[in-house]
């Protein structure tokens, strides 16, 4: 087998154990999917699946990576915090593994940090370019901050899914949409 042809073979069942996590992770939840069971599933053994990625930790940052290129197209040209977290409730497992890999990334060796802080980076700024668009469109008061209200959103974000991760009867999306509503003036759900 030629190079380009065994790197195209890598790139694919790297793919696919990333897209078998994602529904493993869906129908069982982050803390019963098992890098066994994951292994398993793609036809590899423990090390050969990690051997893909290098670390579990790498492998669950890659995980959350594509998450996050899925997410970003699915609200393209619609943003608003409570229609991606309500987006997000639909795989609870992913909460549990993102909040985890956040936290356990918050210290410069973790081979996650760079990505947790290029993701909270982007999240804030595409937070801020939503308000900014809403107050071009005079939907938002031109006096509120779009960075510092970005930076209490996702924070307020954050914060409610841990809390749902104990309770959930929290409902994320209608926090998320009061606080929107609190800090632009604007209300996205049927009511507060």
């Amino acid at each position: 087998m030629t190079r380009p042809a065994q790197y195209a073979k890598g790139v694919a069942k790297r793919a696919e154990i990333i897209e078998t996590a994602l529904q493993l992770i869906g129908s069982e939840g982050y803390d019963k999917m098992t890098i066994p069971q994951l292994a398993k599933a793609v036809g590899l053994s423990q090390p050969g699946l990690i051997h893909y990625f290098g670390t579990k930790d790498q492998l669950f940052v890659e995980i959350l990576r594509e998450r996050d290129a899925r997410t970003e197209r699915f609200a393209e040209g619609s943003f608003t915090p409570s229609r991606l977290a309500r987006d997000n409730e639909s795989v609870p497992g992913l909460i549990e593994l993102y909040t985890r890999v956040m936290v356990e990334s918050s210290g410069p060796s973790h081979v996650g940090h760079e990505f947790t802080r290029e993701r909270y980076e982007r999240a804030r700024g595409g937070i801020a370019d939503a308000i900014r668009h809403e107050q071009e469109e005079g939907k938002i008061d031109p006096a509120v901050d779009p960075a510092k209200a970005a930076a209490i959103i996702f924070a307020a974000w954050d914060g409610l899914q841990i809390q749902w991760m104990h309770d959930q009867s929290i409902d994320i999306p209608a926090h998320l949409d009061y606080l929107w509503h609190a800090l632009t003036g604007v209300y996205e759900g049927a009511s507060l």
